[in-house]
């Protein structure tokens, strides 16, 4: 009886044990192949050897943490194996709509087996009656062909990819241009009627100093920061493209003396013996080339947002019914004419009035309120510059968050999503909203310090900053 009592007895002990270590097994299983926990640089390194099975398990890991997989992504579609791109390819794919700004660069891609991925993965986005371009066709042709499903695309789509071409196609490893893609680009680089630098000698017998002002500006020399890299279709080679005499924006592109820029708004200056154009409005010629910040300003325009006030100075209003212009602001008047030097991230004044830094204590603690008075987002147009916002103490230096333009643009949403689930950690990565105030909290830091604003430019040869604004703490 006690030996039959003692084998249940040990029978229950076991089979409780199995029980318990099956359940841990179970758990650890699931917890494995679950996505929020997949490890997506391992399945992207699976699928980059050729294991296609990897592909939905990683794409179920983008979408689980799609700011991380973007993060990854970013980096993995300029990676210097193919197959690497190749697979990044497939992955950004499931992004849903952000997938186009991924695909795009890639179907210049200099591999084909690149090209063909993003090609299939682009007609699947949107299917239009012509096939993809072939293995061996001319650079130029295939070119027209992506263009063609870009304006296909767009005319079906929420997303404009065609206002981003420049932080698209920006980072050039591994891609090739033809003069077809090129043209598109140089659209806005050069405008709508090109012309060589010395075209504006004419200009500057009448006015030597507004010619002076647009030599040095961003717009005349808005092509120093563009490289493409041309491929002879012959011989394969490729080589740095030159655009010889041309620079940049020209005085015509604003100011007509052609057709392409003349328009039933615009009218002749009476002086001018050239027939130069005045613009009807700077949104008018600045919208054209500058769209995202464009919409930034409209809806800025239309909405209350903080106001410095003029007595009590360093203090602020929340109003509406500020009709400020792009020009005033980028085109200010010291005198009776506006300046052609576009002041913009290069000037350091402009620059530093564009964020507010304030202070606010409570309970041992100190808050750092940084408020947007710009028109648009900051930093807005280029995705190259970010804004670091560091604490300087005497114990060093520390980056609190990083303002910069989100790519692709809609993972803007996500980010702020992800925010709003921990207020009470600032926002990183995103940029300072149209009349955002973003508060980041500290614990009571040691006296003599401050807060330093850094603009970085990042380019892939290196990263330059440059300290705008410092501002100490009270």
């Amino acid at each position: 009886m006690v030996t039959s009592r003692h084998q249940v007895l040990s029978t229950l002990l076991l089979a409780a044990v199995l029980a318990g270590g099956l359940a841990w097994w179970n758990s650890r299983h699931q917890a494995a192949t679950s996505p929020a926990s997949q490890d997506l640089p391992g399945l992207l390194e699976q699928l980059a050897e050729g294991h296609s099975d990897a592909l939905a398990k990683a794409v179920q890991a983008a979408k689980a943490d799609t700011p991380a997989a973007v993060a990854l992504l970013s980096r993995k579609l300029y990676d210097d194996s193919w197959a690497v791109r190749a697979a990044a390819c497939r992955i950004a794919a499931g992004l849903d709509d952000e997938a186009v700004y991924f695909l795009l660069p890639r179907a210049s891609d200099e591999d084909w087996h690149v090209r063909s991925v993003a090609y299939e993965e682009l007609w699947r986005l949107y299917l239009p009656a012509f096939p993809p371009p072939a293995k061996d066709m001319p650079i130029a042709q295939r070119e027209q062909i992506l263009l063609r499903w870009l304006a296909g695309y767009e005319a079906q789509a929420t997303r404009k990819p065609s206002a981003q071409l420049s932080n698209l196609y920006g980072d050039n490893r591994h891609v090739e241009y033809g003069q077809t893609l090129t043209d598109r680009c140089l659209e806005c680089h050069v405008g709508r009627a090109p012309a060589a630098f010395a075209a504006n000698d004419k200009c500057v017998q009448c006015h030597a100093d507004i010619y002076a002002q647009w030599a040095g500006s961003a717009h005349a020399q808005s092509l120093s920061h563009l490289k493409f890299r041309s491929v002879d279709p012959t011989s394969r080679s490729s080589q740095w493209m030159s655009f010889g005499e041309f620079r940049g924006i020209s005085c015509q592109e604003c100011h007509g003396l052609t057709a392409a820029a003349a328009t039933s708004s615009a009218t002749r200056t009476s002086r001018c013996t050239l027939g130069a154009l005045r613009p009807a409005s700077s949104e008018a010629a600045c919208g054209r080339c500058h769209q995202p910040t464009f919409e930034q300003w409209q809806q800025w325009k239309h909405q209350p947002h903080a106001q410095k006030l003029d007595w009590p100075p360093g203090q602020m209003a929340v109003r509406g019914g500020d009709e400020r212009s792009c020009a005033a602001c980028h085109m200010p008047r010291p005198d009776s004419l506006a300046r052609h030097s576009w002041p913009a991230r290069r000037d350091q004044e402009l620059l530093a009035s564009a964020i507010d830094v304030s202070f606010r204590r409570h309970e041992g603690q100190l808050e750092v309120v940084l408020t947007n008075l710009a028109g648009h987002e900051v930093p807005t147009d280029s995705r190259f510059h970010d804004i670091a916002v560091d604490l300087v103490s005497p114990q060093g230096t520390r980056t609190l968050v990083t303002l910069a333009l989100p790519w692709p643009p809609g993972i803007a949403a996500a980010q702020r999503q992800l925010a709003a689930a921990k207020p009470s950690q600032p926002p990183s990565g995103l940029p300072l909203g149209v009349g955002e105030s973003r508060h980041i909290v500290l614990d009571e830091p040691a006296p003599g310090g401050g807060i330093q604003l850094r603009l970085l430019r990042h380019s892939p040869a290196a990263t330059t900053e440059n300290v705008f604004l410092t501002v100490p703490l009270p």
